[in-house]
């Protein structure tokens, strides 16, 4: 199974990346999405888009970046 990871931080293009996912014919993948202290959530269309998509999502209460991203990918499972 293929695990598509998203740093998420901007709400920009977000949506347009999970409707490019949840229009995959094959749908063997997990997508993990890693929210790095956004001043702009994405829950309400993580919620749009859960039922078509396998969905793992973990919000980081402050940016972490590239210092800690090893963590942050653990943190993901």
């Amino acid at each position: 199974m293929l695990a598509i990871v998203i740093p998420y931080y901007k709400i920009d293009y977000f949506e347009e990346t999970l409707i490019a996912l949840a229009n995959q014919i094959d749908k063997r993948f997990k997508v993990y999405i890693g929210d790095d202290g956004s001043p702009n959530p994405p829950a309400e269309l993580i919620l749009k888009y859960h039922d078509c998509l396998n969905i793992h999502y973990k919000r980081f209460v402050e940016n972490i970046g590239l210092k800690e991203l090893d963590l942050a990918l653990d943190a993901l499972h």
